[in-house]
């Protein structure tokens, strides 16, 4: 365990889209809890009013699997750099109204087909779980989260609207973020608690398929990544943040 420039065990480290894969734990509990019925349940089931417009025979088959998934089909590209991306993060967090600009961005693909790494996916997936939520969702997530694994310590990033932002960002130590991953490798059990269920967490890990947008053209689950590294002459497998 090593700390630089500054840093030490107890100041919070910003996680970046590291912290995707927290959103995805919050779907996972709101699942838990039957807040919403099925991952193939349309993003425009809890979107307000104001968004229908844009739903089309296409756009109505984004559903939360294809959003955990990166494989929305929206025109939602954050590596690829020779193009420029209408759902793009740089591109959508400078307007006014981030979910309408996602929303209105082309479709490059029919969702849960061909996936592309980009944040307006987890972004959506937020909109969608601060609708079904009883109350505000950042007390959502402390409660059933962050309280669970005993941590205070930490910060979400928000949205223009003052939203947990699912799309990165969050501040948290670094032995947080291994309470985190032993959860995981508990199966979604801490201390014997049951935070998260058994068949999320094998769901979360699952390859569904490969970012066709990034150099390793990497397997994907539910906002976990599939990495293979090679160590003295063996592959080791990893899915992480």
């Amino acid at each position: 365990e090593n700390y630089f420039d500054g840093y030490n065990a107890n100041i919070p480290h910003d996680m970046k889209s590291a912290s995707k894969s927290i959103s995805s734990t919050i779907v996972g509990i709101a699942k838990d809890k039957s807040l919403f019925n099925s991952v193939e349940q349309s993003i425009f089931d809890f979107l307000p009013k104001k968004y229908q417009t844009h739903k089309d025979s296409l756009k109505t088959e984004i559903d939360n699997q294809s959003l955990l998934t990166m494989s929305s089909g929206l025109d939602a590209d954050d590596y690829t750099r020779e193009r420029k991306s209408s759902a793009s993060e740089n591109n959508y967090q400078p307007t006014r109204d981030w979910t309408e600009t996602v929303l209105k961005a082309p479709m490059i693909n029919k969702p849960n087909t061909k996936a592309n790494y980009g944040s307006a996916n987890a972004y959506l997936l937020g909109v969608a779980i601060d609708s079904i939520v009883s109350e505000p969702l950042e007390l959502f997530m402390d409660k059933y989260l962050f309280q669970e694994l005993k941590i205070s310590n930490y910060i979400i990033q928000t949205d223009l609207k003052g939203k947990p932002y699912f799309g990165g960002g969050m501040y948290l130590t670094p032995r947080d973020m291994l309470k985190f991953g032993g959860l995981y490798l508990n199966q979604g059990k801490w201390k014997s608690k049951r935070v998260l269920s058994k068949k999320w967490v094998k769901y979360s890990f699952k390859n569904y398929r490969n970012l066709e947008n990034v150099p390793d053209k990497n397997e994907y689950g539910y906002l976990w990544w599939h990495n293979t590294y090679q160590v003295n002459g063996k592959n080791i497998e990893s899915v992480e943040a």
